[in-house]
């Protein structure tokens, strides 16, 4: 027997030498799963309750509880309520002769039912403090490598500024040379780097609890506003799925245009096929962006989806390695997932699994301020 059963055990039989009753017992609606007529009774009850003899109350009339073999005939309960008003369950004894609790014994009963109560609200307080504890480390965890890869990645294009300057202090002594134009050209590409490194910084760190309502979405069109925000090349031919979603239209249109610019932006080729996929299911919905670019190394698959991670140097590309990140951490807020599927040289399938119904009033989740997926 374990510890949950034989405290329960103690209970019980500290209720019945009390009440000096034959049977007694402790229900909790989140542990047993079947209800008798008693237990039913004493839950709709807002107090204490007392039938001296269940073959006299009209409620009981033709019905015969048996316990153990033996008929029962007298019984008196408490349901258990917590502080908020939620009745978890009831304490009650039972006898097979018809009887009446005394004042002592009904005060004792009261007691050991308050008890219990109390128990159950601390109990219930100290998880919901290692909840909040366990979300407070994640947190901490989660700004700590942010800061320290932001930290590293910011130095970077700073300290290429600062050797580009000391470079040209240094050539001016003796006139301008031939490296200065090239020596200017770096310096922009740098502060360009690092300015599109501070506004994926900004529109990461935006993302915020708020209230958002959901509402009808054509897909169709969604990926159209996306496509002429981002002012997509003509030359990328997109096939998207005729139908409507019902999400919340700003963290929708975010993921979206992460997800396009993506495959647009690694492209291989000036030039591509890209479809854009729906399946609704119960409980959730399938979004998928899949490209027909150079595809992705199995080995990079975790790798992609954390902060400032990119496929080349940023150097090479306009990229703040934050796109996939964003779309991670609002799957993360509506409790989704993010997931990548791709062979090299066979394109990409990027697909995130929305859960439907996750934007209840005071948890719903949405960015600050519209992220610019140019900048990201």
């Amino acid at each position: 027997m374990d510890t949950q059963d034989h405290e329960l055990d103690k209970i019980t039989s500290l209720v019945t030498d009390v009440c000096e009753s034959k049977f007694a017992k402790l229900y909790f609606n989140f542990i047993d799963n079947e209800k008798c007529e008693i237990t039913e009774f004493v839950m709709s009850q807002n107090n204490f309750v007392e039938v001296f003899d269940l073959s006299d109350n009209r409620h009981f009339i033709g019905q015969s509880i048996i316990v153990n073999g033996e008929d029962i005939r007298h019984f008196a309960g408490i349901p258990l309520t917590l502080f908020n008003g939620d009745i978890i369950g009831v304490l009650y004894v039972m006898d097979t002769k018809p009887k009446k609790l005394s004042a002592h014994q009904k005060s004792l009963l009261e007691l050991i039912a308050n008890d219990i109560i109390a128990k159950i609200e601390k109990a219930q307080k100290q998880d919901g403090l290692k909840v909040i504890a366990k979300q407070h480390e994640d947190l901490n965890n989660e700004l700590n490598e942010f800061i320290s890869i932001a930290s590293h990645d910011l130095k970077s294009p700073v300290n290429a500024i600062k050797n580009l300057i000391q470079w040209i202090e240094e050539d001016t002594k003796d006139g301008m040379t031939e490296d200065h134009p090239k020596h200017y050209k770096m310096i922009k590409n740098s502060v360009a780097r690092l300015n599109r490194l501070l506004t994926g910084l900004g529109n990461y760190t935006q993302i915020s609890r708020e209230e958002i309502i959901t509402e009808n979405i054509s897909l169709k069109i969604l990926v159209d506003d996306c496509c002429a925000t981002l002012s997509v090349s003509d030359k990328f031919v997109f096939e998207v799925d005729d139908c409507l979603i019902e999400l919340p239209r700003p963290h929708l249109q975010i993921l979206l245009s992460q997800l396009i610019s993506n495959a647009v932006k690694h492209h291989d080729k000036g030039e591509g096929h890209i479809k854009v996929r729906c399946i609704s299911n119960v409980n959730n919905y399938e979004l998928s962006v899949i490209d027909d670019g150079p595809g992705i190394p199995a080995e990079l698959h975790v790798k992609i989806f954390k902060p400032f991670q990119t496929l080349k140097s940023k150097d090479e590309i306009e990229s703040s390695g934050l796109g996939l990140a964003i779309v991670k951490k609002i799957m993360k807020l509506y409790s989704g997932e993010a997931f990548i599927e791709s062979t090299v040289n066979f394109g990409a399938t990027f697909t995130v699994v929305w859960p439907k119904n996750k934007t209840r009033k005071n948890e719903r989740q949405i960015l600050d301020k519209t992220v610019s997926s140019k900048d990201v």
